[in-house]
């Protein structure tokens, strides 16, 4: 790696780090989209409105734009130890495949992962 210059400044050599890791992180799990596929690549509620629906709402509105478009499957990538797990369950996602990488621990906190999917 280059020396910390003035674009990694406000990161630090050690967040400059984790940074590239995470590009080669989501390099190393990325699967191709396929033109039937749509991928949710982040929701997010946050954590004072969690727990009213609002996930629901999110995930249904994704669905029906994935229709839209003519998608037949949405998938997403999340940790095995998030809460949103039981959410994505509840709405029809499966677990289609597990990972570990000490490059997604180093990058995202965490080497598990999941790629779940659901038919549309």
């Amino acid at each position: 790696l280059p020396p910390c210059s003035e674009s990694c400044s406000q990161l630090g050599c050690w967040g400059m780090c984790r940074y590239i890791c995470a590009g080669f992180s989501v390099a190393l799990i990325n699967d191709r989209v396929q033109r039937e596929e749509c991928v949710i690549d982040n929701i997010s509620v946050d954590a004072d409105y969690r727990g009213k629906g609002i996930g629901t709402v999110l995930l249904e509105r994704a669905d029906f734009e994935a229709r839209q478009r003519g998608c037949t499957t949405m998938f997403l990538y999340c940790k095995q130890t998030n809460r949103a797990v039981r959410l994505y369950e509840r709405q029809g996602y499966v677990v289609s495949r597990t990972f570990a990488s000490c490059l997604l621990r180093c990058s995202f906190g965490n080497a598990d992962w999941y790629r779940m999917e659901k038919q549309l």
